[in-house]
């Protein structure tokens, strides 16, 4: 069909009115696009207007601090040691603009110690002991078989302290004449936290090594019970978590004077728990709460009770009981340092206003 437009123009007038509409089409676009462009250039500098005022009220903000008599008191610290030494290993200070004037005297009673505990005396670093069973440094298990020396446990132990996991307990021999070995076990870390040694399996071994007494206490004790020790899991069986080589299956112990089956092969803290909560005016749950590392560590949480018996040394696996350690072995006990300061320690929340 021919275009009706076209054809008036070329046959009438002569004129191309589709140009001319096309032309008169473009200029109202222009102004469409000059507007747009003005918007563009007006939104700009109301950004930049108020990037501005931002900058304005900061100064605003700082201008205002400078009013303050506190900005202008700028001080300086420094320490000094009556011995040979050095302050700075003993003490790290820090100044604010709140700070007064003064001199501080800080005596140092006791420095921080790493505990060490000895094993009885044994006759030879090199032949067999005769010893057999488990135990746990700091939560990790060492075996031990009747063919192993002196050497070899210091050696099990030692192994234990590397990579991620490591116990940060270094096991040492020291000979006191010829034929006289102990086995000595050192935290790597310095204060009152110490280390922790469990038996975990029924041979009692370490009362065979001399480190503990026949005799047990709390581990953890709390105002009305007790808690077990922390662990990764709450639905793995603890004798998995523990990575015991032999697991003790169900055992009867004793939690409140009544008796209660405890399977570590199978059973985890949340089975343990329930069992336990099902026992006459006693309680338990399993806990939550977080390492250094933010990891979420889980605990059995016993009130009602401080009355536990244990059998086969299941309580010590779980962390609420341990051997007490005899103190004729116990070469240095874990302390922190003590530093004189109205008659307290000082702690890195101390003040200066507390120092004597």
């Amino acid at each position: 069909m021919t275009d009706a437009l076209a054809s008036v123009s070329g046959l009438i007038s002569g004129l191309n009115w589709r140009d001319i509409i096309d032309q008169i089409i473009e200029i109202d676009s222009g102004r469409v696009s000059l507007l747009a462009g003005r918007r563009d250039f007006f939104d700009a500098q109301l950004a930049e207007w108020k990037n501005i005022n931002s900058k304005l009220l900061e100064l605003q903000g700082i201008a205002q601090e400078l009013t303050s008599e506190k900005t202008y008191n700028l001080f300086s610290s420094s320490l000094a040691s009556s011995s040979t030494t050095d302050p700075e290993d003993i003490v790290n200070i820090s100044t604010t603009n709140s700070a007064a004037r003064g001199t501080y005297n800080i005596r140092v009673l006791q420095k921080a110690q790493s505990q060490k505990l000895g094993s009885a005396v044994f006759s030879s670093r090199d032949t067999a002991l005769n010893l057999s069973g488990e135990f746990l440094v700091n939560g990790q298990s060492v075996a031990i078989s009747a063919t192993d020396t002196l050497e070899d446990v210091r050696d099990a132990v030692n192994l234990l302290n590397n990579g991620a996991n490591a116990t940060n307990v270094t096991a040492t021999i020291i000979s006191n004449a010829s034929d006289e070995y102990q086995l000595i076990l050192t935290s790597d870390d310095s204060g009152s936290a110490g280390f922790s040694l469990l038996d975990a399996s029924a041979s009692d071994i370490l009362q065979s090594f001399g480190y503990v007494g026949s005799t047990t206490a709390l581990k953890t004790r709390t105002s009305d019970g007790a808690k077990s020790d922390a662990f990764s899991s709450s639905a793995t069986a603890v004798g998995s978590l523990r990575g015991l080589s032999s697991i003790p299956g169900s055992t009867t112990v004793t939690i409140a004077g009544q008796s209660i089956d405890i399977d570590l092969q199978s059973q985890s803290l949340t089975d343990i728990a329930a069992n336990i909560d099902a026992l006459t005016g006693v309680t338990a749950s399993v806990v939550t709460e977080t390492d250094d590392d933010d990891n979420t560590l889980y605990r059995i949480d016993i009130s009602g009770t401080t009355s536990f018996g244990d059998n086969s040394n299941v309580l010590q696996i779980l962390g609420f009981l341990e051997g007490q350690q005899i103190s004729i072995n116990e070469i240095h006990s874990a302390a922190n340092a003590l530093q004189e300061t109205s008659g307290g320690a000082i702690t890195d929340a101390s003040l200066w206003s507390s120092i004597d």
